[in-house]
């Protein structure tokens, strides 16, 4: 075991800066796959981005097991929880979850995948820099055995691997390159942190429209003032672009019958049209609804529309 001295400058809440040396402990003997081994196929080492504005992807595909063998470095983790707390719970829930094939690697604490920060090395960028360093190590430790692919949005960190002799893809470029099925691909959000992206389109990368889900504040905001509904979507069955959302008690008001700034009568279900509106939702899924000024109210659609797999019907 080895031991290495971590320091670093904390201010307090009165103001006052304190110097905190720690000791960190490094180990030989961590567990560098998971019990019972690895599942079938390659395995995929995943950055904080991808955590942080794909986690619905990662979701869907690793609960169907669509998705396995997903390496999640403790300097992952430590991000995420710094960042977005509930996704860390979120992302802990399905690491314990029966059946997913997710595993937490504490690279932090190998001897063979630690690494300092460098002099001026800011502290995202040695970060971005152990998760390559760890994917570097899994690369040459099962050479032979499985492909190993750090999977990021990130562009200067997918770079940077690249340069380093790491196989690397964007989300999208894996998920499309494995012919994961559309239904998968839609779930791959698009965002402003997001350098390189693939789209829910699946024309390319960069051809998504989807937008991100809002935040748990601004949902429950806009349910409080009333600018959202809450609700469960059913998917037309006929239809792939469409779906009802029938209105939960807690979103209709107390006899007037208003929905959001609209006022009409009866209203147990809204309509949502088009993969746009309905933002990589599935059936079933428990689902917030900003209503549409009245003028853009439609009916259902009464032409059938299917999905189709690639090749399919041509």
């Amino acid at each position: 075991m080895e031991r290495t001295l971590k320091t670093f400058i904390k201010k307090t809440r009165k103001g006052q800066v304190r110097k905190v040396v720690r000791e960190h402990y490094l180990r030989d003997d961590i567990l560098t796959e998971p019990d019972g081994g690895w599942g079938e196929g390659e395995c995929i080492v995943i950055d904080t981005n991808i955590v942080l504005h794909q986690l619905d992807f990662l979701d869907q595909t690793t609960s169907q097991g669509i998705l396995q063998n997903v390496i999640i470095l403790q300097t992952v983790l430590d991000e995420v929880k710094h960042n977005k707390l509930q996704y860390f719970n979120r992302l802990k829930k399905m690491v314990q979850a029966v059946g997913r094939r997710l595993f937490v690697f504490a690279n932090e604490h190998f001897a063979d995948t630690y690494i300092t920060a460098l002099p001026g090395e800011s502290p995202n960028d040695r970060n971005d820099r152990a998760i390559r360093r760890a994917a570097s190590w899994f690369q040459s430790q099962l050479a032979g055995e499985r492909k190993v692919t750090l999977v990021t949005n990130d562009k200067d960190n997918k770079q940077r691997a690249t340069e380093q002799g790491i196989a690397s893809a964007t989300i999208y470029e894996f998920a499309k390159a494995r012919k994961f099925a559309q239904s998968y691909l839609d779930t791959i959000a698009s965002g402003a942190d997001t350098d390189v992206e693939g789209g829910g389109t699946g024309g390319g990368p960069g051809d998504s429209i989807y937008p991100e889900h809002l935040s748990a504040q601004d949902i429950q905001d806009g349910v409080r003032e009333g600018r959202f509904v809450v609700g469960t979507l059913h998917m037309n069955r006929d239809n792939a672009t469409e779906g009802s959302v029938m209105i939960s008690d807690s979103s209709k008001s107390e006899g007037d019958g208003q929905i959001g700034e609209h006022k009409v009568e009866a209203v147990t279900s809204l309509l949502v049209s088009g993969r746009l509106n309905l933002n990589r939702a599935m059936d079933m899924d428990r689902v917030i609804v900003e209503v549409l000024p009245k003028d853009q109210w439609r009916g259902p659609k009464m032409t059938i529309v299917e999905e189709l797999e690639e090749g399919e019907g041509e």
